[in-house]
């Protein structure tokens, strides 16, 4: 029995909107799942050997099939923390006496004691790890904000201000905790005090740091730069091995596509074995990989190649009997050959287009391997020699990340005391200590080394005491926030500048948070006003899995009915000039669905009925080939394989664009010929009109509704929902319920227009492949609110979006200029008569979807949604 999941139609539009398959969504760009889960990797590991706490890693994994960790903040905690750092400058750079200064900095860091309290607490309470995550985020933003205040200092004044603000914000932070009056495990306590308090609120990136800034921050711990890099040197050689294990152990657990997925992960210089067993490991995955890839192209090239046999010969006898025509009109013999010529070059167009559309699309995918094969050979190509040349480099400037490694591969030999160092290692660090004395400072050294008379006595323990103590009170807590703050994102931003270059992404970013992650519950908050109900997240993963898997791949039927046909035929009472005329309109529709890869099935007199799959025109290349005389198009023999439908992922996207061409073709069809229709009209002779060079919109409602059509579009499965084959009369045709929806949909009637109406697997399809559509919010100006306060304004588009999700939401096809709207639903009851129902009650329906992707309300009874497709005004 297939698994049930109950939900509201808005959740399946908007699970299908966010998913990231194989597309640039928003979910790819600001999710950036693959990150994730690496960065997860490289963490737990190292968590794991430090005895770090577990919660944060629970938290980190519960969020692994979304991504990145949104943490929404209010207008009043962003507030604050901008304002505590501008007072802070302040009272910095307008320093007087000390007491004074003390004095304002006590009453600054009390207005934050009071403002984070309830914050603090409450954010403690909704997460097993809050309490840590709490300190690292008001780390992270309040560096943010001192980052960009820090623009025109002198880089004296932004050292002071790191220490002041860094000791304030911890004594700030401590009081908080305390005032919340929780009880935490004693790990959280030990944690906060040990690392978490050591956490430097900078005035750069902690990815910025570099030689220079690490110097400095070692000499305020007594050491030197110099003796901190021969220790460090002496020890790796010791550690390498350790190390370079732990590197190929993440390493073997990612998809390594690329040189640049390689070098990222390298971190120190590695050993020439190590290089060795990365080349050799990576070679045997790529060669797999590429095996693959080839025998993909492989196929690709035999299918160009198939899509190109006969084309010289079928184009040179086309090309011949237009100009035999040709030839025979320039002689005079035959003026009637003009109406040859028109045919027979339509007939070769069409053939051109629909070889070329096909082959056209072999060769996108073709191209797109190409360029993954491209990639594996340059990483099949990389040497041994390559990958120490590339690490040697980084001895250059070492990296934060690459430190932590260091440290960590220590207590994994060591344990976090110098007790058990090897005595070579400590009589190497002693001669370390001999050589630096001539070019150390005198009072770094002295710490190291203490004078009897006429002897000296050194004291290596100090210094890998000094070392390793640097490691704990600077590298990890810098390392713990730089990768923690990997895994999160502070929305909206606390620090944005107006004019800024990224307010483009930010727009979209919004989208993003507003109509997914909130609504969802696939975030955290600090203050957050907006809730969600609770259960919500726990359906999200299992539910998307489910949209993807049923609509991801269609495919789509479309049936027009043309309008007016009847009143034409009775006004026109000559049966051979209303062939012509509907057989000129017929054409015109026919080079559209061309244009789009369909396969047209049959004119129904009134209409036709088109499929698009992804092999829709290849499909109709195989059953018909231009006539020997080059103006028709006959059958040709096939097999029974030919025939098979392939599920695609635009089918839903070429249908709506094909309909939306149709609908304004059968706008320009009445006002290029409404003047061979003018007799009908006899009432409106009065108004002489003037038919030539009148637009659409200015023709009476009467000649508006002459051609008018109705478009139905439904999707679904081949098999279950749709069968091609040869019919008793030896046509192709189509049977299944997608016909007979789409029937049922192009009869919907509008007085003044056109109408396409589809289904909701067909909105599903696009939302899940189409890559710029999104839902429509009506802008609204909140009180004195203007988008030049771009916080403000980020921040109430966000929840603007996030309670939208209650209500219906139409979207906008932004590179085609539609609108799709949903306007009701169809409900189907085994022994009683179909229901048509308004969409005012769809969102009270308490509907569910099984893994089949089937819609059923609470008796059973399938669902089925509908949506009005429109031009955008």
């Amino acid at each position: 029995m297939s698994k049930e999941i109950t939900v509201k139609v808005e959740e399946i539009e908007k699970n299908a909107l966010y998913s990231d398959k194989e597309k640039t969504s928003l979910s790819s760009i600001f999710g950036k799942k693959e990150d994730f889960k690496n960065n997860l990797f490289k963490i737990e590991y190292r968590w794991n050997l430090a005895g770090f706490p577990q919660e944060i890693i629970s938290l980190l994994r519960s969020f692994v099939d979304t991504g990145t960790i949104y943490v929404l903040i209010d207008e009043q905690l962003r507030a604050s923390l901008s304002t505590y750092v501008t007072n802070f400058i302040h009272i910095l750079e307008n320093e007087t006496d000390k007491n004074t200064f003390n004095e304002r900095l006590k009453r600054t860091g009390k207005i934050l004691e009071e403002t984070l309290i309830p914050y603090f607490t409450e954010f403690s309470k909704a997460y097993p790890s809050g309490a840590i995550i709490f300190y690292i985020l008001i780390k992270s933003m309040l560096s943010s904000i001192l980052i960009g205040e820090m623009d025109d200092k002198s880089q004296e004044f932004k050292k002071r201000t790191e220490k002041e603000i860094t000791r304030l914000t911890n004594n700030v932070l401590s009081f908080v905790k305390k005032s919340s009056h929780l009880l935490f495990k004693e790990f959280v306590t030990n944690f906060t005090n040990t690392l978490l308090r050591k956490i430097p609120i900078l005035t750069q990136s902690i990815a910025d740091i570099g030689s220079a800034e690490l110097e400095e921050i070692l000499l305020a711990k007594g050491l030197s730069l110099s003796l901190f890099n021969q220790l460090y040197n002496l020890l790796l050689n010791e550690l390498k091995q350790t190390i370079e294990k732990n590197l190929l152990q993440t390493l073997f657990s990612q998809q390594i596509k690329n040189k640049q997925d390689l070098f990222k992960n390298i971190d120190f210089p590695i050993s020439q074995a190590a290089s060795e067993e990365i080349i050799k490991t990576v070679k045997q995955s790529v060669t797999k990989t590429l095996l693959s890839l080839e025998q993909k192209n492989l196929e690709l090239e035999k299918e160009i190649k198939k899509n190109f046999d006969g084309y010289d010969e079928t184009s040179k006898l086309l090309w011949d009997s237009i100009n035999t025509e040709i030839k025979s009109i320039k002689d005079g013999r035959s003026i009637s050959n003009l109406d040859e010529v028109t045919d027979r070059s339509s007939i070769l167009s069409s053939f051109i287009n629909k070889k070329m559309w096909s082959i056209r699309e072999l060769l996108r995918r073709k191209k797109k391997i190409d360029f993954m094969i491209s990639n594996l050979r340059k990483l099949e190509a990389l040497s041994k020699d390559d990958l120490i040349k590339f690490s040697s480099e980084l001895e250059k400037c070492t990296k934060i990340e690459g430190l932590a490694d260091f440290y960590f591969a220590f207590i994994k030999h060591y344990g976090r005391s110098i007790s058990k160092i090897p005595s070579k290692i400590v009589t190497g660090v002693e001669k370390i200590l001999k050589l630096s004395e001539r070019t150390e400072k005198k009072e770094i050294f002295d710490t190291f080394c203490k004078k009897h008379f006429i002897t000296k006595k050194y004291f290596p323990d100090k210094l890998l005491f000094c070392f390793l103590k640097c490691f704990e009170d600077i590298i990890i807590p810098l390392y713990i926030q730089n990768t923690l703050m990997r895994f999160f994102s502070i929305w909206p931003p606390v620090s944005i500048k107006e004019g800024s270059k990224d307010l483009p992404l930010l727009e979209k970013e919004v989208l993003y948070v507003g109509d997914y992650l909130i609504p969802e519950n696939k975030y955290l908050k600090l203050g957050m006003p907006y809730t969600t109900q609770e259960d919500e997240h726990k359906k999200g993963g299992s539910l998307m899995t489910v949209i993807v898997n049923q609509f991801s791949r269609l495919v789509s039927v479309l049936v027009y009915d043309i309008r007016g046909s009847t009143f034409m035929g009775l006004k026109l009472e000559n049966a051979e000039i209303e062939s012509s005329i509907r057989k000129k309109f017929s054409e015109k529709m026919l080079k559209i669905a061309e244009k789009y890869g369909a396969f047209p099935v049959k004119d129904t007199g009134d209409g036709g009925i088109l499929f698009f799959a992804e092999n829709s025109r290849e499909l109709y290349g195989k059953i018909y080939a231009p006539g020997r005389i080059g103006n028709e198009w006959m059958r040709v023999k096939y097999k029974k394989e030919d025939l098979m439908i392939k599920e695609g992922e635009e089918s839903a996207k070429f249908a709506v664009l094909t309909a939306k061409e149709m609908m304004l073709e059968a706008q320009k069809f009445v006002s290029e010929n409404i003047h061979e229709y003018s007799d009908w009209f006899k009432e409106e002779k009065e108004r002489n009109l003037f038919f030539k060079g009148m637009n659409y919109a200015q023709l009476p409602p009467s000649y508006k509704r002459i051609f008018q059509i109705g478009i139905g579009i439904t999707s679904g499965h081949v098999g279950k929902d749709i069968f091609f084959s040869i019919n008793a009369f030896g046509d192709p045709d189509i049977t299944g319920n997608l016909v007979r929806d789409a029937n049922l949909y192009s009869n919907a009637r509008h007085p003044d227009s056109s109408v396409i109406l589809m289904d909701s697997s067909s909105l599903l399809n696009l939302l899940i492949n189409e890559e710029i559509i999104e839902p429509i919010v009506v802008e609204e100006r909140v009180g004195d609110f203007s988008e030049t306060e771009i916080y403000r304004y980020l921040f109430e588009k966000t929840i603007k979006l996030a309670r939208i999700r209650e209500k219906k939401t139409d979207y906008k096809l932004k590179n085609y200029g539609l609108i799709i709207e949903r306007i009701g639903h169809r409900i189907l009851e085994k022994g009683k008569d179909e229901r048509i129902i308004p969409s005012l009650s769809v969102s009270e329906l308490g509907f569910t979807i099984n893994d089949a992707g089937e819609f059923r309300d609470k008796k059973g009874g399938i669902i089925k949604f509908f949506y009005e497709v429109s031009l955008e005004e």
